[in-house]
């Protein structure tokens, strides 16, 4: 199998053109040390194809396990004219360092390993340092400061390590998430209601239940609100004397519709609300055989007002206190007619009416 390699990283300069066969250096540059690590294959194809290039130049080959930077910039006590570094296998790529000991010039030189073609390697690492030698043996001078080299060996500068990032602030709650995200919101509620109606005092009571359009802001919520309800009243009270007692009470079924404006802040959420609708009274009276029927309208018209609390349980469920009041603006008055034509006034609601109510906030 064969390789190709490449070189990607040139650390100074060597004004010498490097030629396919060799001339023979002059004698004042005898000897060429190398110093190489790798596979003992490989040491052996590029000694075998330096001593062609620089003979008669003399080869010293010293096999090394490992070579560290103190092995490349530091001369021996008996320096050769020239000595070569080779390092088949540093980081993944092959390195080559030429060094003249005498005026301390470094020549690095690195080679990507692509393939595996040792033969072409072995000639580039080769062919180097036969300029070199020739280099020398001509009085010139190639590569390097030991300071440069040495920057070159050790590689740049490890980056600083990464600033610790900055605390995050904590996510909103999964409520206060799921709003930012909504540009509106539709609820749904379900509650109980007590009532004070009339003198007495006359309680209603019933279920009501309803839905909040939310149309949502950075700080105040606006929105629509619709309810419905079904009130029961209380007993009627009996006329009196020579007259028949009455058996019955006066229903309801209140319908509101109005506006809105809240905080939503969590858990605990609060919003006033203004709006108006009407009352369907539903009269259950046993009037035969001593009365005629209800003479007045079962339409009555109303304004409500009213604030909730409410306290947010999860996103989608929440339990409310709803304080309200209906106001009247026509107080009806409720009567029968006796067989006799004798009108008689049997029940009057309150013109303000003020009204709990206790639920839950279903989505």
């Amino acid at each position: 199998m064969k390789r190709a390699w490449s070189a990607v990283v040139v650390v100074g300069h060597l004004a010498v053109t490097s030629v396919a066969t060799a001339e023979p250096p002059p004698e004042d540059c005898p000897d060429v040390g190398l110093d190489i690590a790798g596979p003992t294959m490989d040491r052996e194809t590029v000694a075998t194809v330096l001593r062609g290039v620089v003979r008669p130049t003399e080869v010293q080959v010293v096999p090394r396990a490992d070579i560290g930077i103190d092995t490349m910039l530091l001369p021996p006590e008996d320096p050769p004219c020239l000595r070569s570094v080779v390092d088949l296998d540093r980081d993944g790529q092959a390195l080559l360092v030429v060094i003249d000991d005498r005026r301390q010039r470094y020549l690095v030189r690195r080679y990507e390993r692509a393939a595996d073609d040792i033969d072409v390697l072995a000639e580039r690492i080769a062919q180097t340092i036969g300029s070199a030698v020739r280099a020398v043996a001509a009085g010139e001078t190639f590569g390097t400061s030991s300071g440069d080299a040495l920057r070159a060996l050790q590689g740049p500068a490890p980056p600083p390590p990464p600033a610790p990032p900055s605390p995050s602030p904590a996510p909103p709650p999964a409520d206060e998430a799921t709003r930012a995200g909504d540009a509106v919101d539709v609820e749904a509620f379900i509650g109980y209601e007590l009532a004070l109606i009339a003198d007495g005092p006359d309680l209603g009571h019933g279920p009501r239940l309803g839905v909040l359009v939310d149309f949502l802001g950075p700080a105040l919520n606006l929105g629509v609100r619709f309810d419905v309800g079904y009130q029961v009243g209380a007993p009627l009270d009996a006329p009196e004397a020579p007259l028949p007692p009455l058996d019955g009470r006066i229903d309801s079924i209140p319908v509101r519709t109005g506006v809105f404006v809240g905080t939503e802040t969590v858990p605990v959420r609060v919003h006033g609300w203004l709006g108006g609708g009407l009352a369907i009274d539903l009269p259950f009276l046993d009037v035969a055989p001593f009365y005629a029927e209800l003479a007045e309208p079962s339409l009555v018209p109303l304004v409500a007002i009213g604030s909730r609390i409410e306290l947010a349980l999860d996103e989608d469920a929440g339990v409310y206190l709803d304080l309200s009041a209906d106001v009247l603006p026509l107080q009806p008055r409720y009567a029968v007619e006796t067989l006799e034509a004798e009108v008689v006034r049997v029940w009057s609601p309150w013109r303000v009416q003020p009204r709990m109510s206790l639920g839950v906030r279903v989505f």
